[in-house]
């Protein structure tokens, strides 16, 4: 089957070939010409030492070689220690990531039952609060049952007894008191009407 040409698809690039003569091929070419030059020369009887410009390539390249492989070993190893360095980096920022995020969640839990704790707290005390009005108001009704009406309040022109609370004010039987009237600001007057201990 024939490649197809470049003018039938102007996208298509064949695949590179590999080089035939690598570092390899050419240290061995070299050095089987060296051991062949020096058996030729041997043999001839030029010569009883083996001439060093002969034997200068193939030592060259059995060295080159060598030093090839140093490398490759070299790069290699450095390699090696970089990724391993790389590794125990990313492990230690990752370790680090999760203490924090643990610790952030941790405070957040914190917040998160305090404000829980708060809630349950304000509302058990506005319960208790109605619950003893209440109470208040009950001990109060079923005292005014059992027991006669107080006596009125003195007209006299003065101002009536404090109390703690309007309850207790309208129980003793003194109220209501008016915007206006000296009684009026001891109490709290809820719903703005003007009017308190009603």
């Amino acid at each position: 089957m024939s490649q197809p040409s470049l003018d039938d698809y102007p996208g298509y690039f064949p695949a590179a070939k590999p080089p035939f003569w690598n570092r390899t091929k050419a240290a061995t070419v070299a050095a089987v010409g060296g051991l062949f030059l020096g058996l030729v020369i041997g043999v001839g009887g030029a010569a009883s030492e083996p001439d060093p410009a002969a034997v200068a390539p193939a030592v060259d390249a059995a060295e080159e070689e060598e030093a090839d492989v140093d490398s490759e070993v070299d790069v290699e190893s450095a390699v090696a220690q970089a990724v391993s360095t790389t590794r125990e980096s990313m492990r230690t920022k990752l370790e680090q990531q999760r203490a924090s995020a643990a610790a952030r969640l941790e405070r957040v839990r914190a917040k998160s039952v305090a404000a829980q704790t708060k809630a349950v707290e304000r509302a058990v005390a506005r319960t208790r609060t109605e619950e003893q009005r209440k109470a208040a108001r009950n001990l109060a009704n079923a005292l005014a049952a059992v027991s006669p009406a107080p006596p009125p309040p003195p007209s006299g022109g003065g101002t009536d007894p404090r109390f703690d609370y309007c309850y207790n004010a309208t129980d003793a039987g003194y109220g209501p008191y008016y915007e206006g009237d000296t009684e009026y600001g001891w109490y709290d007057d809820a719903d703005n009407d003007g009017v308190v201990c009603e």
